[in-house]
């Protein structure tokens, strides 16, 4: 089970909520395949689909 304390799960929450700011479903309904995922490494400033869920959602599971 999962001993979160109540600033973690507010730091989860508040990543779901930007995630869900940035990418609305109709983003996601009509995203290019570049928006979906960016595979050039070399770009330190990824923000594509893919990206968000492997990284920056990473800690919701």
């Amino acid at each position: 089970m999962w001993n979160l304390d109540e600033k973690k799960l507010q730091e989860m929450l508040d990543g779901f909520l930007n995630f869900q700011e940035v990418w609305t479903l109709e983003k996601v309904k009509n995203m290019t395949l570049e928006e979906y995922t960016n595979i050039k490494k070399d770009n330190p400033n990824r923000d594509d689909f893919t990206f968000w869920i492997e990284s920056k959602l990473d800690n919701l599971g």
